[in-house]
């Protein structure tokens, strides 16, 4: 076996010399067509970040090209990512047809808020392209920012994921399976999100319930999912939901929007004294804590690599950055974009060390300055996402500090009107029972006897009765006077 390996690592060494030989040739060549040419031998090397250099170079030269061309792009932007390809000037991006262009062209002007030129540049993908799941990612929002009709929405993220999943089942390897899931994922989640939105709280429950736990999006989800129960007047379930944080398996996901979830389920079930205990604990926990992580943020926002290199940090070495540091890194580095923006960056690290192997020659001064180039921009656009994740989190807990101070307040002018009308709730608060829980026949219930202890993580429902009927506790007189 060993014998085997060697042998055929000798001929994939041998092959790819002579593809630089090639390659090396036709760069100091004259030939026209050689940037194509370029581009090709690197693919078969397998060396795509320089593939998509020359790629671009053909493309700027001779603007059209054929349709083995457009194949070899699809292979570029999957292999190395679509932001190798996305530095080209808009008139020469214009002029070029196919796929792949026009999801870069098309992304362009979605970042750029141009909504219907998005649609009318990613309208003409085939539903047979391997890029359709992406436009159709793209067309969706871009409908709803025009204020667009909602089955039009629905319709385009239907077809995303439609798409995607068939992708997914046909996928030549695990890491494409993978992609096109993660694609189809995001789609059900918008289709949730719109169902939501029109409060078509039921079908939003079982869109939202396709997500599998296993998926990366999953523990974000449950935020969602619990809203959306809250909507449903299912205060328990809401509970249930976000109790789900709590398992180990969790550790990591701390949502300062879950303890409000909590606390404002606690009071629609006018358990006050609960709901109060969440409020405190918030402020006691959350205060301290995110202004000393405020602190590590603005020493150190002007940095290129901090927070990229804090995500890659031993966890002590974290947590000694700042409180909330450890568990964010933890957080971003399992996110759908860090994880992609990694891989691409693992690339073209690794296909960079490659290049510094070879031998000197113009074409590899040449291509080791785009490459690193390459690089550093993905390093800096991924160090700008830790610190927007890390800005945003902070942001998050003053928003939900003020949120809280808005239900004390409401809780302490409801417990002051009971007294002044000398009325009390009707009973104490008491453990749950399962009389209390609303539960679908196909929704899973779980006795605990020899289940694994993991199966019920977001199926959790507390069972607690609500309290908001009030007792009389004291005479009162119509003439106002009190004995």
């Amino acid at each position: 076996m060993i014998k085997l390996c060697l042998v055929i690592c000798l001929l994939f060494s041998l092959r790819s010399q002579a593809e630089l030989g090639k390659a090396f040739d036709l760069y100091l060549s004259n030939k026209p067509q050689k940037q194509e040419w370029i581009a090709y031998e690197m693919m078969n090397s397998e060396h795509f970040f320089v593939a998509s250099i020359f790629a671009k170079r053909h493309i700027l030269s001779q603007g059209e090209h054929s349709s083995i061309f457009e194949e070899a792009l699809e292979t570029i932007a999957t292999k190395a990512g679509i932001e190798s390809l996305s530095d080209l000037p808009d008139e020469v991006m214009m002029k070029t047809s196919g796929a792949t262009m026009a999801l870069v062209l098309g992304l362009r002007r979605f970042h750029e808020k141009n909504y219907r030129a998005a649609i009318d540049i990613l309208k003409v993908t085939s539903p047979h392209g391997r890029f359709y799941p992406e436009a159709q990612m793209v067309i969706a929002p871009s409908l709803y920012f025009l204020g667009k009709d909602e089955d039009q929405i629905s319709q385009a993220y239907q077809a995303c994921s439609q798409a995607a999943g068939k992708m997914a089942q046909n996928a030549s390897h695990e890491k494409l399976r993978r992609y096109y899931e993660l694609i189809r994922e995001n789609c059900l989640i918008h289709l949730a999100r719109q169902a939501y939105a029109k409060s078509k709280h039921d079908d939003a429950t079982y869109a939202y319930e396709k997500i599998h736990k296993q998926s990366y999006r999953w523990p974000y989800v449950l935020l969602e999912r619990a809203w959306n129960s809250f909507k449903l007047n299912d205060y328990n379930r809401a509970l249930g939901l976000v109790a789900t944080y709590g398992s180990p398996l969790l550790e990591s996901y701390f949502f300062p929007e879950a303890e409000y979830i909590k606390a404002i389920s606690y009071h629609r079930l006018c358990l006050y004294d609960d709901s109060l205990m969440v409020i405190e604990n918030y402020y006691q926990n959350y205060k301290p804590k995110s202004e000393a992580l405020e602190k590590v943020i603005k020493e150190n926002k002007d940095t290129l690599d901090f927070f990229l290199n804090l995500v890659f940090e031993e966890r002590s070495e974290r947590e000694k950055v700042g409180p909330y540091v450890a568990g964010l890194a933890i957080q971003i580095r399992k996110e759908v974009k860090f994880n992609l923006d990694l891989i691409t960056l693992r690339r073209a690290e690794e296909e960079l060390q490659s290049v510094l192997k070879w031998p000197e020659h113009p074409m590899k001064k040449d291509v080791t300055y785009e490459i690193m180039g390459m690089i550093s921009h993905i390093k800096k656009k991924m160090n700008f996402y830790v610190m927007e994740r890390m800005v945003n989190f902070v942001n998050e807990i003053h928003r939900m500090s003020y949120e809280m101070f808005n239900i004390k307040l409401d809780i302490l002018s409801k417990k002051r009107d009971l007294i002044y009308k000398g009325e009390k709730l009707v009973a104490d608060r008491a453990r749950g029972e399962l009389r209390h829980v609303k539960r679908r026949s196909d929704q899973h219930y779980y006795e605990f006897i020899g289940e694994f202890w993991a199966d019920e993580l977001g199926d959790y429902s507390f069972g607690l009765k609500s309290n908001c009927e009030t007792l009389q506790t004291r005479t009162t007189f119509n003439s106002g006077v009190h004995p």
